[in-house]
């Protein structure tokens, strides 16, 4: 979790590299730049007024004009991001308070005074009992459910083999929402084994959920293997609405905002 430190030393790395952009900028002699297309070539022209009327002058391509104007424009546009970006986290380090204990604690205390001091730990020590939990159970080892190794062509950004784009979307979300979870973790159901796509434990309450994303409905093969998992699935209490989320490509592609929504209401709480 970032604190007012991260947010300084980012805003002293946003600060160098915007004073170094705005350091390699070279002026250029004129009042303004103008590109237009010509035969669906640019051109481009330096702008000026001379006795009150403007004056467009052709600035030959590929010449050492050409490319310091052209870059001027660039570094113009990576300066003004750079500048937006310091003065936002700038603005957020006055109004940031460091995530603390103490701090949580001294906030309780001034609404509720009260409030025997040892309860309020307490109850972040649970918390905390919780979350590192959850990162032991994500943590070990578990069997995968062997179909098709081979068909795990896509590698998230912490190095896990999916089987496919919306799966890899899927894990980099979860990876953004702090959501832990095991790929295709081996499941015996009636004597048969299975292999989720994403077998998750809720941080509340520890409560396990599966979750299947259907990306091959018009394959026929694939909707009969994919009924038969969910019968199963069914048959020994996994069902959706309770501990099975289901989701569909759309397209060809996932409804990430769906697949966001519904991990926010369900997984987050």
């Amino acid at each position: 979790m970032l604190g007012k430190k991260d947010l300084r030393k980012l805003a002293r790395e946003i600060g160098a590299e915007l004073r170094y952009v705005t350091s390699i900028m070279r002026p250029f002699s004129g009042s303004g730049v103008l590109i237009t297309k010509n035969n669906s070539r640019p051109v481009m022209y330096v702008v000026n007024y001379v006795s009150g009327k403007r004056v467009r002058t052709t600035v030959k391509p590929g010449s050492v004009a050409y490319r310091d104007i052209a870059g001027n424009i660039v570094l113009e546009a990576k300066a003004h991001i750079l500048k937006e970006n310091f003065d936002a986290i700038v603005a957020a380090g006055k109004s940031y308070t460091d995530y603390c204990d103490r701090e949580v604690a001294a906030r309780v205390k001034r609404k509720y005074p009260n409030m025997d001091i040892d309860l309020i730990y307490g109850v972040l020590d649970d918390l905390s009992n919780k979350a590192d939990d959850l990162c032991y159970w994500a943590k070990q080892p578990y069997k995968h459910f062997s179909y098709k190794e081979e068909g795990k062509i896509h590698t998230t950004s912490r190095g896990l083999k999916v089987r496919s784009k919306s799966e890899l979307a899927l894990c980099e979300l979860f990876y953004e929402l702090g959501i832990e979870f095991r790929y295709e973790e081996e499941m015996i159901l009636g004597g048969k084994a299975f292999g989720p796509d994403f077998t998750i434990r809720r941080r509340s309450d520890g409560k396990i959920f599966y979750w299947e994303h259907c990306g091959m409905m018009d394959d026929p093969d694939y909707r009969k293997r994919n009924a038969e998992k969910l019968a199963a699935y069914e048959e020994n209490g996994i069902v959706p609405w309770d501990n099975l989320i289901i989701t569909y490509d759309s397209d060809g592609s996932i409804d990430l905002s769906l697949a966001e929504a519904i991990a926010g209401a369900v997984l987050c709480i």
